[in-house]
């Protein structure tokens, strides 16, 4: 049985990443509720996920840019 050690480190960190956002997210959702009300939060999330938004647009074209220049170098093997 192989270990691909660098998948695992990977995968880990992006559930790592994934879990903290949605840490932060809902515990901040929380808070502005609690002090300014639940119109407040909605709004407030509305922001976070516009924010999250272009982030996540460049993230995946990164990630195509990725698997393109893995193709390639597969190809000139």
């Amino acid at each position: 049985m192989v270990k691909d050690l660098r998948k695992y480190a990977q995968s880990t960190n992006f559930r790592l990443i994934l879990g903290g956002l949605i840490l932060v997210t809902v515990v901040a959702f929380i808070l502005i509720a609690l002090f300014y009300g639940i119109n407040s939060a909605l709004f407030g999330l509305i922001c976070v996920f516009a924010t999250l938004l272009p982030i996540s647009i460049i993230l995946f074209l990164f990630f195509l840019l990725n698997r393109y220049i893995s193709n390639e170098r597969k190809k000139q093997e």
